[in-house]
């Protein structure tokens, strides 16, 4: 978008404010899955990070109803972890991550796709399991990725968890981790 009064299609200004709910009314709760606010000037993108925590509401009494609900037990994760400045879509110099989420009977129950996240730091996100399910990026390029769910935390490199992660090729790695759920 252009700004009434520019000149220079270079100097155009647009804003980009989104906000996703993860609302399968799991558990009867509905919770905020990302909130970001993209500014873009020129042809550079600016965003500025959303750094409250996960917040859960409740919503209605669901509990006579066949809402969408995950199986118990062995849940899997499948991660793509992209290394900074590397991969596709914008927001590179942040870890970016690919995660799909799978209930005990494999079936799909969450996915996140190219989920920006900044050394260090943790990003939650809900699905019809009863909690959220956090992803921890690292630090540096060979640190292990942690994951938490219903008080675990695991690293990528964890045998409890059975994870098996590849190492980095064309500037991501791939890899499989396990939890209780």
């Amino acid at each position: 978008a252009t700004l009434v009064g520019d000149t220079i299609a270079e100097e155009t200004h647009s804003v980009k404010i989104s906000i996703r709910f993860m609302c399968g009314l799991f558990r009867n709760k509905c919770c905020v899955d990302t909130v970001g606010k993209t500014n873009i000037i020129g042809w550079n993108e600016v965003t500025t990070p959303y750094s409250e925590p996960i917040e859960c509401t409740a919503g209605k009494d669901v509990s006579n109803q066949n809402c969408d609900h995950a199986d118990g037990g062995w849940c899997g994760v499948h991660i793509t972890q992209y290394q900074r400045n590397q991969g596709p879509g914008l927001n590179t110099e942040n870890y970016r991550f690919v995660v799909l989420l799978y209930d005990s009977d494999q079936e799909l129950i969450g996915q996140l796709d190219l989920l920006s996240i900044p050394s260090g730091q943790t990003h939650q996100f809900g699905s019809p399991l009863p909690y959220t399910f956090g992803v921890t990026a690292p630090n540096l390029d060979a640190d292990a990725v942690y994951m938490t769910y219903n008080g675990q935390n695991w690293g990528s490199n964890n045998q409890d968890h059975h994870c098996s992660f590849g190492a980095y090729d064309s500037g991501k790695r791939e890899g499989d981790c396990g939890s209780t759920c």
